[in-house]
Protein backbone atom coordinates (compact mmCIF):
# COMPACT_ATOMS: atom_id res chain seq x y z
CA UNK A 1 0.00 0.00 0.00
CA UNK A 2 1.39 3.39 -1.03
CA UNK A 3 1.28 5.87 1.83
CA UNK A 4 -0.08 9.36 1.25
CA UNK A 5 2.48 12.11 0.75
CA UNK A 6 3.57 14.18 3.72
CA UNK A 7 4.87 17.68 3.09
CA UNK A 8 7.23 18.85 5.82
CA UNK A 9 7.29 22.63 6.26
CA UNK A 10 10.46 24.13 7.73
CA UNK A 11 11.28 27.78 8.36
CA UNK A 12 14.97 28.61 8.81
CA UNK A 13 16.81 31.62 10.18
CA UNK A 14 20.57 31.63 10.82
CA UNK A 15 20.38 27.87 11.24
CA UNK A 16 23.86 26.80 10.15
CA UNK A 17 24.89 25.25 13.47
CA UNK A 18 22.23 22.51 13.69
CA UNK A 19 20.48 22.46 10.30
CA UNK A 20 22.30 19.54 8.68
CA UNK A 21 21.61 17.31 11.67
CA UNK A 22 17.92 18.14 11.55
CA UNK A 23 17.61 17.66 7.78
CA UNK A 24 19.41 14.31 7.96
CA UNK A 25 16.90 13.16 10.57
CA UNK A 26 14.04 14.08 8.22
CA UNK A 27 15.49 12.07 5.36
CA UNK A 28 16.02 9.13 7.74
CA UNK A 29 12.30 8.79 8.48
CA UNK A 30 10.82 5.32 8.05
CA UNK A 31 7.87 7.00 6.30
CA UNK A 32 9.20 7.15 2.75
CA UNK A 33 6.72 9.38 0.89
CA UNK A 34 7.85 12.82 2.04
CA UNK A 35 8.52 16.18 0.45
CA UNK A 36 10.38 18.92 2.31
CA UNK A 37 9.65 22.58 1.63
CA UNK A 38 11.80 25.21 3.35
CA UNK A 39 11.38 28.96 3.57
CA UNK A 40 14.48 30.84 4.68
CA UNK A 41 13.54 33.87 6.74
CA UNK A 42 16.36 36.20 5.71
CA UNK A 43 19.37 34.33 7.12
CA UNK A 44 22.70 36.16 7.30
CA UNK A 45 24.90 33.09 7.83
CA UNK A 46 25.54 30.05 5.61
CA UNK A 47 22.02 28.62 5.94
CA UNK A 48 21.08 29.27 2.31
CA UNK A 49 24.28 27.59 1.11
CA UNK A 50 23.39 24.50 3.17
CA UNK A 51 19.87 24.50 1.70
CA UNK A 52 21.35 24.69 -1.80
CA UNK A 53 23.47 21.62 -1.04
CA UNK A 54 20.43 19.59 -0.02
CA UNK A 55 18.45 20.78 -3.04
CA UNK A 56 21.19 19.43 -5.28
CA UNK A 57 21.27 16.15 -3.39
CA UNK A 58 17.54 15.37 -3.03
CA UNK A 59 14.72 15.55 -5.58
CA UNK A 60 12.09 15.84 -2.85
CA UNK A 61 13.65 18.92 -1.28
CA UNK A 62 12.91 22.53 -2.28
CA UNK A 63 13.40 25.89 -0.66
CA UNK A 64 12.80 29.55 -1.29
CA UNK A 65 14.18 32.64 0.41
CA UNK A 66 12.25 35.61 1.74
CA UNK A 67 12.58 38.68 3.90
CA UNK A 68 12.82 38.36 7.65
CA UNK A 69 9.23 38.31 8.96
CA UNK A 70 9.59 36.06 12.01
CA UNK A 71 8.79 32.39 12.62
CA UNK A 72 5.02 32.80 12.91
CA UNK A 73 4.50 34.65 9.63
CA UNK A 74 7.12 32.54 7.88
CA UNK A 75 5.12 29.38 8.63
CA UNK A 76 1.90 31.02 7.46
CA UNK A 77 3.72 31.94 4.24
CA UNK A 78 4.74 28.30 3.84
CA UNK A 79 1.12 27.22 4.26
CA UNK A 80 0.07 29.57 1.48
CA UNK A 81 2.99 28.38 -0.64
CA UNK A 82 1.92 24.71 -0.70
CA UNK A 83 -1.87 24.96 -0.65
CA UNK A 84 -2.23 24.07 -4.35
CA UNK A 85 -0.21 20.86 -4.08
CA UNK A 86 -1.42 17.29 -3.65
CA UNK A 87 -0.69 15.65 -0.29
CA UNK A 88 -2.33 13.74 2.53
CA UNK A 89 -0.60 15.37 5.49
CA UNK A 90 1.40 18.43 6.49
CA UNK A 91 4.10 18.27 9.18
CA UNK A 92 5.75 21.30 10.81
CA UNK A 93 9.44 21.32 11.62
CA UNK A 94 11.90 23.53 13.54
CA UNK A 95 15.46 24.00 12.37
CA UNK A 96 17.45 22.81 15.37
CA UNK A 97 15.80 19.63 16.67
CA UNK A 98 16.20 15.97 15.77
CA UNK A 99 13.39 13.67 14.65
CA UNK A 100 13.40 10.02 15.66
CA UNK A 101 12.96 7.83 12.59
CA UNK A 102 9.41 6.72 13.50
CA UNK A 103 8.13 10.26 14.12
CA UNK A 104 5.94 10.56 11.01
CA UNK A 105 4.75 6.95 11.10
CA UNK A 106 3.59 7.35 14.69
CA UNK A 107 1.72 10.53 13.80
CA UNK A 108 -0.08 9.17 10.75
CA UNK A 109 -0.97 5.93 12.56
CA UNK A 110 -2.83 8.02 15.13
CA UNK A 111 -5.25 9.47 12.58
CA UNK A 112 -8.62 7.80 12.10
CA UNK A 113 -11.40 8.62 9.64
CA UNK A 114 -11.93 11.74 7.55
CA UNK A 115 -12.47 14.20 10.40
CA UNK A 116 -10.14 17.24 10.36
CA UNK A 117 -7.37 16.28 12.78
CA UNK A 118 -4.24 17.68 14.38
CA UNK A 119 -1.64 15.42 15.93
CA UNK A 120 0.85 16.80 18.43
CA UNK A 121 2.84 15.46 21.33
CA UNK A 122 5.40 15.83 24.04
CA UNK A 123 8.93 16.41 22.73
CA UNK A 124 11.89 14.93 24.58
CA UNK A 125 13.99 17.75 25.98
CA UNK A 126 17.67 17.54 25.02
CA UNK A 127 20.74 19.66 25.54
CA UNK A 128 22.58 21.32 22.66
CA UNK A 129 24.42 18.05 21.92
CA UNK A 130 21.09 16.13 21.84
CA UNK A 131 21.67 14.37 25.15
CA UNK A 132 18.22 13.76 26.67
CA UNK A 133 17.36 15.88 29.69
CA UNK A 134 15.82 13.55 32.26
CA UNK A 135 14.17 16.15 34.47
CA UNK A 136 10.85 17.15 32.96
CA UNK A 137 7.53 18.37 34.29
CA UNK A 138 4.82 15.72 34.12
CA UNK A 139 1.39 16.87 33.01
CA UNK A 140 -1.99 15.31 32.40
CA UNK A 141 -2.91 17.07 29.16
CA UNK A 142 -6.61 17.56 28.32
CA UNK A 143 -6.98 19.13 24.86
CA UNK A 144 -10.21 21.04 24.23
CA UNK A 145 -11.41 24.29 22.70
CA UNK A 146 -12.10 25.73 26.17
CA UNK A 147 -8.40 25.26 26.89
CA UNK A 148 -7.17 26.41 23.48
CA UNK A 149 -8.74 29.85 23.92
CA UNK A 150 -6.42 30.74 26.80
CA UNK A 151 -3.51 28.27 26.70
CA UNK A 152 -1.36 26.63 24.06
CA UNK A 153 -0.43 22.99 24.69
CA UNK A 154 0.77 22.43 21.11
CA UNK A 155 4.50 22.41 20.40
CA UNK A 156 4.68 23.35 16.72
CA UNK A 157 7.56 21.04 15.80
CA UNK A 158 5.48 18.00 16.81
CA UNK A 159 2.44 18.93 14.71
CA UNK A 160 1.09 16.87 11.83
CA UNK A 161 -2.30 17.71 10.29
CA UNK A 162 -4.35 15.87 7.70
CA UNK A 163 -5.58 17.40 4.46
CA UNK A 164 -9.04 18.13 5.84
CA UNK A 165 -7.49 20.12 8.69
CA UNK A 166 -5.14 21.93 6.32
CA UNK A 167 -8.07 23.06 4.13
CA UNK A 168 -9.86 24.52 7.16
CA UNK A 169 -6.67 26.23 8.30
CA UNK A 170 -6.31 27.88 4.90
CA UNK A 171 -9.90 29.14 5.16
CA UNK A 172 -9.16 30.62 8.60
CA UNK A 173 -5.86 32.38 8.02
CA UNK A 174 -5.67 35.11 10.69
CA UNK A 175 -4.62 38.71 10.45
CA UNK A 176 -3.63 38.41 14.10
CA UNK A 177 -2.68 35.50 16.34
CA UNK A 178 -0.12 34.94 19.09
CA UNK A 179 1.72 32.02 17.44
CA UNK A 180 0.97 29.77 14.47
CA UNK A 181 0.90 26.58 16.55
CA UNK A 182 -1.51 28.15 19.07
CA UNK A 183 -3.79 29.19 16.20
CA UNK A 184 -3.72 25.64 14.81
CA UNK A 185 -4.73 24.30 18.23
CA UNK A 186 -7.69 26.70 18.34
CA UNK A 187 -8.88 25.84 14.83
CA UNK A 188 -8.41 22.08 15.23
CA UNK A 189 -10.21 21.92 18.59
CA UNK A 190 -13.11 23.97 17.20
CA UNK A 191 -13.61 22.29 13.82
CA UNK A 192 -12.03 18.87 14.27
CA UNK A 193 -10.04 16.71 16.66
CA UNK A 194 -6.77 17.15 18.57
CA UNK A 195 -4.65 14.07 19.23
CA UNK A 196 -2.06 14.50 21.99
CA UNK A 197 0.61 11.78 22.08
CA UNK A 198 2.36 11.29 25.42
CA UNK A 199 5.22 9.46 23.71
CA UNK A 200 8.13 11.55 22.44
CA UNK A 201 9.45 11.31 18.88
CA UNK A 202 11.50 14.51 18.77
CA UNK A 203 14.67 15.51 20.57
CA UNK A 204 13.82 19.13 21.40
CA UNK A 205 17.15 20.89 21.62
CA UNK A 206 17.40 23.50 24.39
CA UNK A 207 19.84 26.32 23.78
CA UNK A 208 20.08 30.08 23.99
CA UNK A 209 18.68 30.75 20.52
CA UNK A 210 15.41 28.82 20.84
CA UNK A 211 12.41 30.79 19.62
CA UNK A 212 10.17 28.85 22.01
CA UNK A 213 11.14 26.38 24.71
CA UNK A 214 9.73 24.03 27.29
CA UNK A 215 10.59 24.53 30.94
CA UNK A 216 12.26 21.53 32.57
CA UNK A 217 11.64 22.35 36.26
CA UNK A 218 8.76 23.71 38.34
CA UNK A 219 10.81 26.71 39.46
CA UNK A 220 11.81 27.75 35.94
CA UNK A 221 8.30 27.14 34.66
CA UNK A 222 6.73 29.23 37.44
CA UNK A 223 9.12 32.10 36.69
CA UNK A 224 8.32 31.83 32.97
CA UNK A 225 4.57 31.74 33.55
CA UNK A 226 4.60 34.77 35.86
CA UNK A 227 6.56 36.71 33.26
CA UNK A 228 4.06 35.74 30.55
CA UNK A 229 1.06 36.55 32.75
CA UNK A 230 2.46 40.04 33.41
CA UNK A 231 2.95 40.65 29.68
CA UNK A 232 0.69 40.15 26.65
CA UNK A 233 -2.20 41.66 28.57
CA UNK A 234 -4.67 41.83 25.69
CA UNK A 235 -3.29 39.20 23.32
CA UNK A 236 -5.62 36.38 24.34
CA UNK A 237 -8.80 38.40 23.90
CA UNK A 238 -7.47 39.90 20.65
CA UNK A 239 -6.83 36.39 19.32
CA UNK A 240 -10.38 35.38 20.24
CA UNK A 241 -11.69 38.52 18.54
CA UNK A 242 -9.92 37.49 15.33
CA UNK A 243 -11.45 34.02 15.51
CA UNK A 244 -14.92 35.52 15.98
CA UNK A 245 -14.39 37.79 12.99
CA UNK A 246 -13.44 34.88 10.74
CA UNK A 247 -16.22 32.62 12.04
CA UNK A 248 -18.85 35.29 11.43
CA UNK A 249 -17.72 35.56 7.81
CA UNK A 250 -18.42 31.82 7.37
CA UNK A 251 -21.42 31.46 9.67
CA UNK A 252 -23.50 29.62 7.06
CA UNK A 253 -20.93 26.78 7.05
CA UNK A 254 -21.25 25.94 10.75
CA UNK A 255 -24.50 27.48 12.02
CA UNK A 256 -26.27 24.09 12.17
CA UNK A 257 -23.41 22.34 14.01
CA UNK A 258 -24.05 22.51 17.73
CA UNK A 259 -20.47 21.92 18.92
CA UNK A 260 -19.09 24.66 16.69
CA UNK A 261 -21.86 27.04 17.76
CA UNK A 262 -20.77 26.48 21.37
CA UNK A 263 -17.17 27.25 20.40
CA UNK A 264 -18.31 30.48 18.79
CA UNK A 265 -20.18 31.52 21.94
CA UNK A 266 -17.11 30.92 24.11
CA UNK A 267 -14.84 32.81 21.72
CA UNK A 268 -17.35 35.68 21.58
CA UNK A 269 -17.45 35.89 25.37
CA UNK A 270 -13.65 36.00 25.62
CA UNK A 271 -13.44 38.59 22.83
CA UNK A 272 -15.95 40.92 24.51
CA UNK A 273 -15.66 40.12 28.22
CA UNK A 274 -14.11 43.49 29.09
CA UNK A 275 -17.33 45.29 28.15
CA UNK A 276 -18.97 44.85 31.56
CA UNK A 277 -18.67 43.19 34.95
CA UNK A 278 -21.31 40.55 34.18
CA UNK A 279 -19.24 39.16 31.32
CA UNK A 280 -16.07 39.25 33.40
CA UNK A 281 -17.76 37.25 36.17
CA UNK A 282 -19.19 34.79 33.63
CA UNK A 283 -15.77 34.20 32.10
CA UNK A 284 -14.03 33.89 35.46
CA UNK A 285 -16.52 31.53 37.11
CA UNK A 286 -18.72 30.12 34.35
CA UNK A 287 -16.31 27.32 33.36
CA UNK A 288 -16.21 28.57 29.78
CA UNK A 289 -12.42 28.29 29.61
CA UNK A 290 -9.70 26.51 31.55
CA UNK A 291 -5.95 26.06 31.77
CA UNK A 292 -4.24 22.74 32.39
CA UNK A 293 -3.16 23.65 35.92
CA UNK A 294 -5.47 24.51 38.80
CA UNK A 295 -3.18 27.26 40.04
CA UNK A 296 -3.18 28.90 36.63
CA UNK A 297 -6.97 28.87 36.63
CA UNK A 298 -7.05 30.80 39.90
CA UNK A 299 -4.64 33.39 38.51
CA UNK A 300 -6.63 33.75 35.30
CA UNK A 301 -9.94 34.07 37.15
CA UNK A 302 -8.48 37.07 38.94
CA UNK A 303 -7.08 38.52 35.72
CA UNK A 304 -10.42 38.09 33.97
CA UNK A 305 -12.27 39.83 36.81
CA UNK A 306 -9.82 42.71 36.50
CA UNK A 307 -10.12 42.74 32.70
CA UNK A 308 -6.40 42.19 32.21
CA UNK A 309 -6.36 39.44 29.57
Amino acid sequence: MIKEKIIILLSTYNAERYLREQLDSLFAQDYANINIVVRDDGSKDSTVKILEEYREKYDNFTFYAGENIGAKDSFFDLIEHVKGREFGFIAFCDQDDYWKKEKLSAATDAFAGDLPQLYCGKPQLADYELNPIKKEIKRNIRPAFSNALIENIVTGCTVVINRAMFDILVDYMPKYCIMHDWWMYIIASCFGRVIYDTDSYILYRQHGNNVMGIESSYASELSSRISKFRGRKSNISMQAEELVRLMEQKRNEWADKEEIVECYKKAKLLATYKENLKKRVMLAFGRQVYRQRRGDNIIFNILFLLGLR
